[in-house]
């Protein structure tokens, strides 16, 4: 059984969208997404806007 991955749109408070990424792993402290094929971990106190979009 795989993980399925969500797929957000995310937005941090310096003003970085993140358009359509997919979350590769999170927890209590950051949250992990590939955005252009690149893994970039984004701590939770920077991130001001997260919407769920379904899935990747």
């Amino acid at each position: 059984m795989s993980l399925v991955r969500k797929l957000i749109y995310l937005e941090t408070f310096d003003g970085e969208a993140y358009p359509d990424v997919c979350v590769t792993d999170e927890d209590e402290q950051s949250i992990t997404i590939t955005f252009q094929n690149v893994p970039t971990m984004i701590p939770r106190s920077r991130i001001k806007v997260i919407q769920e979009k379904g899935v990747c």
